[in-house]
Formats: structure tokens, sequence, C-alpha cells
């Protein structure tokens, strides 16, 4: 298990070619067979979020794969902001 806490810390870096390939390595485990089981976790604020997953701005994608490895590999699950004890309003969030 790999647990990306504030997931942006790791691909979000002073050299964008740095959190690339960190990003690029995370790809790469995930898709070896030989070395799963694996779970990645990684959790964000929506602004981050959006930051590494939406579209490009401008001339370059410096967040290419960054944004393939938390889209394509896996799910997405918004935890509300505050927990609410009426088991209806969990399951709402997901």
């Amino acid at each position: 298990m790999v647990w990306l806490n504030e997931v942006q810390h790791y691909l979000v870096t002073m050299d964008p070619t740095l959190g690339e390939r960190v990003a690029a390595g995370l790809r790469e485990l995930l898709r070896l067979p030989d070395r799963g089981p694996v779970l990645l976790l990684a959790t964000a604020h929506p602004e981050d979020w959006n930051r590494l997953t939406g579209a490009p701005h401008g001339t370059g994608d410096n967040h290419s794969q960054a944004r393939a490895l938390l889209t394509r590999a896996g799910s997405f699950t918004r935890i509300p902001d505050t927990f609410i004890c009426d088991p209806q309003h969990l399951l709402q969030a997901t």
C-alpha cells in the first residue's frame, strides 16, 4: 500500500519533470502484475485535484502523467466536508 496524503506534494514540484517522473513510476508500479497487488491511495483538496486532472492550459502539459495516474488507474470518491451521523447522507457522498 502506498498512501500519498495530499498528492500534490508528490506530483507538483519545483521541477515539473520530477513530479511527472513520480507519476510515471507509480503508473508503472500499478501496471506490472508481478509487482502486486498494490493499493495506491491519494488524497487531495478539490482545487489540487482539479489542477492535476483538468485539461491543460496554454502551450504545455505539465501534468499529463499525473492526470493519467489519477483518472485512468482507479476510482475517485469525494469525501464530504463534514460527516453527518445519518447513514443515508454518507451513502449519498459516494
